[in-house]
C-alpha cells in the first residue's frame, strides 16, 4: 500500500510477506521502507518459530554495536501465525475458498532491541 500524491512522490505503508524471508530481507525492507508496517505472515507455524530468527539476529547485532533500528523505524513489524491446522479455513464446497478472520491467526509484533534508560530516586 502506498500514498502520495501521483507525481511519483509515492511512500509506502504497508509490506506483507508470506512464506519464508530471510533476515538480510527483513533488514533490507525495514530500512527501505521505516514508515511501512511490515506484516511476515506464516502457515503451519508458531508464531515463536516464525519470529525468534529475526528476534535473536537483530539482538546479536544490537548486542554488539552493529544494528539499532530502534531509531530509524517509525512503524511497526508484525509477525503472523495461521494455525497448525490450516485446512479449516479452505471451503472445499464453495471453489476451494479461503475464510479467516482477523482472530483465527497470531499476532505479534517485534519489539526491537533499544538502550532502555530506568531513572531511580531514591528518598532519604
Amino acid at each position: 500500500t502506498t500514498t502520495g500524491d501521483g507525481d511519483g512522490d509515492r511512500k509506502v505503508l504497508f509490506w506483507g510477506e508470506s512464506g519464508r524471508i530471510k533476515v538480510e530481507k527483513a533488514i533490507t525492507l525495514m530500512r527501505r521502507y521505516p514508515d511501512a508496517h511490515i506484516v511476515h505472515a506464516r502457515w503451519s507455524m508458531g508464531i515463536d518459530d516464525i519470529a525468534k530468527p529475526l528476534v535473536d539476529h537483530l539482538q546479536e547485532e544490537y548486542n554488539r554495536g552493529r544494528l539499532d533500528l530502534s531509531q530509524e523505524r517509525t512503524a511497526r513489524f508484525t509477525f503472523c501465525a495461521l494455525p497448525l491446522d490450516v485446512w479449516r479455513f479452505i471451503d472445499e464446497e464453495r471453489n476451494n475458498t479461503i475464510r479467516v478472520n482477523f482472530d483465527d491467526l497470531e499476532w505479534q509484533d517485534l519489539e526491537l532491541p533499544s538502550s532502555k534508560f530506568f531513572s531511580s530516586s531514591s528518598s532519604t
